[in-house]
Protein backbone atom coordinates (compact mmCIF):
# COMPACT_ATOMS: atom_id res chain seq x y z
CA UNK A 1 0.00 0.00 0.00
CA UNK A 2 1.38 3.41 -0.95
CA UNK A 3 2.10 6.02 1.69
CA UNK A 4 -0.73 8.23 0.44
CA UNK A 5 -3.21 5.35 0.52
CA UNK A 6 -2.05 4.35 4.00
CA UNK A 7 -2.42 7.89 5.29
CA UNK A 8 -5.89 8.19 3.74
CA UNK A 9 -6.96 4.88 5.26
CA UNK A 10 -5.73 5.92 8.71
CA UNK A 11 -7.24 9.42 8.37
CA UNK A 12 -10.61 7.91 7.37
CA UNK A 13 -10.47 5.53 10.36
CA UNK A 14 -9.72 8.43 12.74
CA UNK A 15 -12.61 10.50 11.35
CA UNK A 16 -15.02 7.75 12.39
CA UNK A 17 -13.68 7.77 15.95
CA UNK A 18 -16.08 9.38 18.40
CA UNK A 19 -13.92 8.90 21.49
CA UNK A 20 -11.81 11.81 22.71
CA UNK A 21 -8.52 10.26 23.70
CA UNK A 22 -6.59 11.46 26.72
CA UNK A 23 -2.93 12.41 26.47
CA UNK A 24 -2.04 9.16 28.21
CA UNK A 25 -3.96 7.13 25.62
CA UNK A 26 -2.37 9.09 22.79
CA UNK A 27 1.09 8.49 24.27
CA UNK A 28 0.40 4.76 24.10
CA UNK A 29 -0.23 5.06 20.36
CA UNK A 30 2.79 7.31 19.85
CA UNK A 31 5.13 4.97 21.72
CA UNK A 32 4.12 1.92 19.70
CA UNK A 33 6.80 -0.01 17.84
CA UNK A 34 4.38 -0.09 14.89
CA UNK A 35 4.59 2.95 12.62
CA UNK A 36 0.90 2.62 11.71
CA UNK A 37 -0.08 2.90 15.38
CA UNK A 38 2.12 5.97 15.86
CA UNK A 39 0.62 7.47 12.71
CA UNK A 40 -2.88 6.72 13.97
CA UNK A 41 -2.08 8.51 17.25
CA UNK A 42 -0.84 11.56 15.37
CA UNK A 43 -3.89 11.61 13.13
CA UNK A 44 -6.11 11.36 16.22
CA UNK A 45 -4.35 14.42 17.63
CA UNK A 46 -5.01 16.28 14.38
CA UNK A 47 -8.67 15.26 14.53
CA UNK A 48 -8.99 16.41 18.14
CA UNK A 49 -7.41 19.75 17.24
CA UNK A 50 -9.79 20.04 14.27
CA UNK A 51 -12.64 19.37 16.70
CA UNK A 52 -11.51 22.36 18.80
CA UNK A 53 -9.28 20.71 21.41
CA UNK A 54 -6.02 22.69 21.42
CA UNK A 55 -4.31 21.03 24.35
CA UNK A 56 -0.73 22.25 24.73
CA UNK A 57 0.23 18.65 25.45
CA UNK A 58 -0.44 17.89 21.77
CA UNK A 59 2.35 20.23 20.79
CA UNK A 60 4.80 18.51 23.12
CA UNK A 61 3.71 15.06 21.94
CA UNK A 62 4.16 16.07 18.30
CA UNK A 63 7.59 17.59 18.89
CA UNK A 64 8.76 14.29 20.38
CA UNK A 65 7.74 12.46 17.18
CA UNK A 66 9.42 14.80 14.68
CA UNK A 67 12.45 12.53 14.48
CA UNK A 68 10.29 9.44 13.88
CA UNK A 69 11.86 6.95 11.49
CA UNK A 70 8.58 6.81 9.55
CA UNK A 71 8.24 9.70 7.11
CA UNK A 72 4.44 9.86 7.44
CA UNK A 73 4.78 10.18 11.21
CA UNK A 74 7.42 12.87 10.82
CA UNK A 75 5.28 14.98 8.51
CA UNK A 76 2.13 14.53 10.61
CA UNK A 77 4.07 15.62 13.68
CA UNK A 78 5.23 18.76 11.91
CA UNK A 79 1.68 19.47 10.74
CA UNK A 80 0.52 19.31 14.36
CA UNK A 81 3.29 21.71 15.40
CA UNK A 82 2.08 24.06 12.67
CA UNK A 83 -1.36 24.15 14.27
CA UNK A 84 0.23 26.08 17.16
CA UNK A 85 1.76 28.92 15.11
CA UNK A 86 -0.74 31.52 16.31
CA UNK A 87 -0.96 30.25 19.89
CA UNK A 88 2.72 29.55 20.55
CA UNK A 89 4.83 31.08 17.76
CA UNK A 90 8.05 31.10 19.80
CA UNK A 91 7.76 27.38 20.49
CA UNK A 92 7.23 26.79 16.75
CA UNK A 93 10.23 29.03 16.07
CA UNK A 94 12.34 26.81 18.34
CA UNK A 95 11.29 23.78 16.28
CA UNK A 96 12.20 25.61 13.07
CA UNK A 97 15.65 26.41 14.43
CA UNK A 98 16.28 22.86 15.56
CA UNK A 99 15.06 21.02 12.48
CA UNK A 100 15.44 23.65 9.77
CA UNK A 101 19.17 23.21 10.19
CA UNK A 102 18.98 19.44 9.62
CA UNK A 103 21.28 17.66 7.19
CA UNK A 104 18.16 15.80 5.99
CA UNK A 105 16.71 17.57 2.94
CA UNK A 106 13.25 16.08 3.47
CA UNK A 107 13.23 17.42 7.03
CA UNK A 108 14.22 20.89 5.82
CA UNK A 109 11.48 20.76 3.16
CA UNK A 110 8.88 19.85 5.78
CA UNK A 111 10.03 22.65 8.05
CA UNK A 112 10.00 25.15 5.15
CA UNK A 113 6.59 24.28 3.74
CA UNK A 114 4.70 23.48 6.91
CA UNK A 115 6.23 25.73 9.55
CA UNK A 116 8.46 28.53 8.29
CA UNK A 117 6.28 29.81 5.47
CA UNK A 118 3.21 29.79 7.72
CA UNK A 119 5.12 31.49 10.53
CA UNK A 120 6.04 34.14 7.95
CA UNK A 121 2.33 34.49 7.17
CA UNK A 122 1.73 35.05 10.87
CA UNK A 123 4.49 37.66 11.36
CA UNK A 124 6.89 38.03 8.47
CA UNK A 125 8.91 40.98 9.73
CA UNK A 126 9.70 39.54 13.15
CA UNK A 127 10.57 36.01 12.04
CA UNK A 128 12.39 36.94 8.84
CA UNK A 129 14.63 39.23 10.90
CA UNK A 130 15.28 36.39 13.37
CA UNK A 131 15.98 33.96 10.53
CA UNK A 132 18.47 36.34 8.90
CA UNK A 133 20.31 36.68 12.22
CA UNK A 134 20.45 32.90 12.62
CA UNK A 135 21.85 32.47 9.12
CA UNK A 136 24.39 35.26 9.64
CA UNK A 137 25.43 33.52 12.87
CA UNK A 138 26.32 30.36 11.00
CA UNK A 139 23.13 28.31 10.76
CA UNK A 140 23.71 27.95 7.02
CA UNK A 141 21.35 25.01 6.40
CA UNK A 142 18.57 27.48 7.16
CA UNK A 143 19.33 29.05 3.76
CA UNK A 144 18.07 25.89 2.04
CA UNK A 145 15.07 25.84 4.34
CA UNK A 146 14.35 29.47 3.45
CA UNK A 147 14.66 28.66 -0.26
CA UNK A 148 11.87 26.12 0.18
CA UNK A 149 9.38 28.70 1.44
CA UNK A 150 6.53 30.27 -0.45
CA UNK A 151 5.29 33.75 0.37
CA UNK A 152 1.83 33.01 -1.04
CA UNK A 153 2.04 35.78 -3.60
CA UNK A 154 3.19 38.55 -1.25
CA UNK A 155 5.72 39.99 -3.67
CA UNK A 156 7.35 42.35 -1.16
CA UNK A 157 8.17 39.43 1.12
CA UNK A 158 9.44 37.35 -1.78
CA UNK A 159 11.69 40.22 -2.91
CA UNK A 160 13.15 40.52 0.59
CA UNK A 161 13.82 36.79 0.73
CA UNK A 162 15.30 36.67 -2.78
CA UNK A 163 17.55 39.69 -2.10
CA UNK A 164 18.77 38.24 1.17
CA UNK A 165 19.57 34.87 -0.41
CA UNK A 166 21.29 36.54 -3.37
CA UNK A 167 23.39 38.70 -1.05
CA UNK A 168 24.32 35.70 1.11
CA UNK A 169 25.37 33.76 -1.97
CA UNK A 170 27.40 36.73 -3.21
CA UNK A 171 28.99 37.15 0.19
CA UNK A 172 27.45 40.56 0.86
CA UNK A 173 25.76 39.37 4.04
CA UNK A 174 28.45 37.93 6.25
CA UNK A 175 27.91 34.48 7.62
CA UNK A 176 29.95 33.78 10.74
CA UNK A 177 31.44 30.30 10.83
CA UNK A 178 30.32 28.38 13.88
Amino acid sequence: MSRDNLLKKIWDKAQLEITKFSSKELINFLNSTEANQRLYGLVLIRKQIKDGDFSNSYLELAIKRIEDSDNNCRWQSIIIVGEFIEKMPEKVWDVILKYGNSQDEDMRNAIATILLEHLFEFDFNQYFAKLKNEIRNGNVQLIDTLKGCSTFGVSDYQKQIDNFILNIERGKNKVNAS
